[in-house]
């Protein structure tokens, strides 16, 4: 996450070339190359802080909000979030007092971290609807947002409700879109990549017992449910199986 507190140039990023201001804040996913550059002569400073989803607890209320606010951001990924001058010192403090304990690394260091990153985030959120964040596109272009979206963040808690928090479609439309454009459903798309990457995890030796919550399954019960209907296996069949003979 990079916010601007002075200075005016280009940010460069997966979107391509975005204005960047005085007050932007821009949010890119781990790995993703990026760049700011800033027009000659003048004053400019950022602060730029990486921290892993992982931080929050899907099963927490609280932490569950700073991941729907996260997938938000995730969405736009690479466009500048127009932060209010009324905020900007909140924000700015609050970076700061990020990059100073993780500099410093007192006692309970990532605790103080997390409480402030659920501020920032919280701070980002309020100050304007997230819906807001989302250019005007049509109804196919969302949809291929969402599933670039799903593609990789298929592993972790999602469902219609958090991703319509984000896109701008109502229930009954992006139903619609999404099997237009997919020829499936939502769910049965989720749950097809979710069953995929538990393959995945199963055919390199990751324990059952963990293969549930690394797929984006709230339980094990209901895990093992969608897999044996989707595989025709429970999964420490299929793991059995292919501890076995390397294959399936």
């Amino acid at each position: 996450m990079l916010f601007c507190t002075n200075g005016k140039g280009y940010q460069w990023g997966p979107s391509g070339e975005q204005t960047l201001n005085t007050g932007d804040v821009f949010f890119y996913k781990a790995g993703t190359d990026h760049c700011s550059v800033f027009k000659d002569g003048l004053t400019f400073h950022c602060f730029i802080i990486d921290f892993p989803v992982s931080m929050f607890a899907p099963a927490a209320d609280g932490d569950n909000d700073c991941i729907s606010i996260i997938n938000a951001l995730s969405f736009r990924e690479g466009k500048a979030v127009k932060i209010r001058e009324s905020d900007r010192e909140q924000i700015k403090l609050l970076f700061e007092f990020i990059l100073k304990k993780f500099r410093d690394k007192p006692q309970y260091y990532l605790i103080e971290i997390k409480s402030a990153l659920m501020r920032l985030l919280a701070t980002i959120a309020n100050n304007m609807n997230l819906q807001s964040l989302i250019p005007l596109q049509s109804s196919e272009e969302l949809i291929d947002q969402v599933i670039k979206y799903v593609e990789e963040y298929s592993m972790h808690q999602m469902s219609v409700d958090s991703i319509l928090k984000f896109c701008p479609l109502s229930r009954s439309h992006f139903h619609a879109s999404f099997k237009k454009v997919t020829g499936t459903s939502f769910v049965n798309y989720l749950t097809k990549k979710r069953i995929a990457h538990a393959c995945k995890l199963l055919s390199t030796g990751t324990p059952v017992s963990q293969v549930a919550y690394q797929s984006g399954f709230n339980s094990h019960s209901r895990f093992s449910q969608v897999f044996a209907k989707r595989t025709g296996k429970t999964p420490s069949e299929y793991k059995k199986t292919y501890d076995e003979t390397g294959n399936i």
